[in-house]
């Protein structure tokens, strides 16, 4: 999960890279130039700063500068999509720590019952009545240490769910 969660945030920096590049790219204005399209000895075309070839054509680029509004437009977007990334984020990161309460809770149940189970097994093994007598104590013992700790992690999930979104 934690490689997903990786992979996810190498993800949204390019995404925001990309998205601050074409911001600034279309808020900048183009320079005027001339530049020369011609053909090579294979037929393929070729683009240049300088005359190539027997007959190039010139092409010339025009200066554009990108209304103010629409880079301002473009960077209003851009917030708006980075808040919603992060809301995101935050719900993510929010079913992530549920879910760890929860499998928590679950992994002291199971720990609580295998050890419950492997003293059993010995008193069904075991003909000897103090001997018995004392793991039926320990499975006490057992039963409210694993009590005190699930209901503390079940605290913090309930606690957790209060805080939801």
């Amino acid at each position: 999960m934690i490689g997903k969660l990786q992979m996810d945030n190498r993800v949204r920096v390019r995404v925001s890279f990309l998205i601050t590049l074409i911001t600034i790219s279309s808020s900048l204005p183009i320079l005027a130039e001339t530049i020369y399209k011609c053909a090579d000895k294979n037929g393929v075309n070729v683009f240049s700063q300088t005359p190539c070839g027997q007959s190039p054509e010139k092409i010339e680029i025009r200066e554009y500068t990108p209304p103010a509004e629409s880079a301002e437009n473009k960077l209003e977007q851009d917030r708006s999509y980075n808040e919603e990334v992060k809301a995101r984020l935050e719900i993510r990161k929010w079913k992530l720590k549920e879910a760890s309460l929860v499998n928590r809770i679950k992994a002291l149940e199971q720990e609580r019952d295998r050890q419950i189970s492997v003293i059993n097994d010995e008193i069904n093994e075991s003909w000897d009545h103090q001997k018995n007598r004392t793991r039926e104590m320990r499975i006490e013992s057992i039963k409210g240490d694993y009590r005190r700790k699930i209901d503390r992690a079940k605290s913090n999930l309930r606690e957790h769910r209060a805080t939801e979104r």
